[in-house]
């Protein structure tokens, strides 16, 4: 069976992919192929070009939704690994690993995406559903999580603190100084904005993938971004326990008054660009082979 790993962007899908693969290693029968960071459609080429039945299991990254990702997920023929947290905090992660500007993430779509995806996921069958809060807060009792949901015997709780300081953040931070090491011994220019993205084939790990300590949300937000913000992920911050009203998107507002608030006329026009990217992101997810079409007949005409 395959094991899909597609938490949110920044909140601990890579420390699921270690540790499933650790746990599968050690304790499953038949084996574990880890295939690393997979989008749909190279999922689905791999799956086609597999001509022997899978035997033990195969753990793969993937954040997207995909229809490939939900077929197999669907028929049981996969399993899923799902971790969320704060967008705010995710957003902000973003952007600091991405070196980009707030404005040109919301202008791509992936604002949006972030919900889309997280929709995406909890919708499916055969998926564990983990809060980044608690992984960071109890990593044994996450490790614990992800062995019962794959059906691991002998898994004993000494097992699972032994994982869970394997990957721990601590950990985490020195592969990635290692990392840094190598791409600069390499000659890589770790402060060009192309470089951003660049990671370990094995760890799944980015260079810049862990920071020892980062300011929060709140630290970074201005008052048009809150506004965005909320317009924008709100609602799911209410239904996901992260927000109990809309009082944080007026910084300082007083306990005894409701907050008010609306978007401007370039606020309301960012989102909807926002939104108009999405959709372009989203059909060129579920359908890369017409898009990729449309792309050489535009480049040949």
């Amino acid at each position: 069976m395959d094991l899909i790993c597609g938490g949110m962007y920044r909140s601990c899908s890579t420390w699921q992919y270690e540790v499933a693969t650790a746990l599968l290693r050690r304790f499953a029968r038949g084996g574990v192929e880890p295939l690393g960071y997979l989008t749909g459609a190279e999922y689905a080429r791999l799956s086609r070009a597999t001509r022997e039945p899978i035997r033990g299991w195969r753990v793969l990254k993937s954040h997207e939704e995909s229809p490939v990702l939900a077929r197999v997920l669907r028929r049981g023929e996969a399993r899923a690994l799902y971790s969320f947290r704060d967008v705010r905090e995710v957003v902000f992660s973003m952007l600091h690993k991405r070196r980009e500007s707030f404005e040109t993430f919301l202008y791509a779509g992936r604002l949006h995406q972030i919900l889309v995806n997280d929709r995406f996921w909890r919708n499916q069958p055969g998926v564990l559903i983990q809060r980044y809060d608690d992984l960071t807060a109890r990593p044994a009792e996450g490790v614990s999580q992800i062995a019962r949901f794959l059906g691991l015997e002998g898994v004993t709780p000494e097992a699972c603190q032994a994982i869970a300081q394997e990957f721990s953040k601590e950990a985490n931070l020195e592969r990635t100084r290692q990392l840094r090491e190598r791409l600069t011994a390499q000659g890589v220019d770790l402060d060009d904005p192309a470089n951003a993205l660049v990671w370990d084939r094995e760890t799944l790990l980015h260079w810049n993938h862990v920071r020892e300590s980062a300011p929060t949300w709140r630290d970074l937000a201005t008052p048009a971004q809150r506004r965005i913000l909320g317009a924008v992920c709100g609602s799911w911050l209410i239904e996901q326990g992260f927000e109990t009203d809309d009082r944080w998107i007026v910084a300082a507002v007083p306990a005894d008054r409701a907050p008010r608030w609306r978007l401007d006329p370039a606020e309301r026009a960012a989102v909807r660009r926002g939104l108009r990217a999405n959709w372009a992101l989203r059909t060129s997810l579920r359908h890369p082979v017409l898009v990729a079409t449309l792309k050489r007949w535009l480049k040949q005409s």
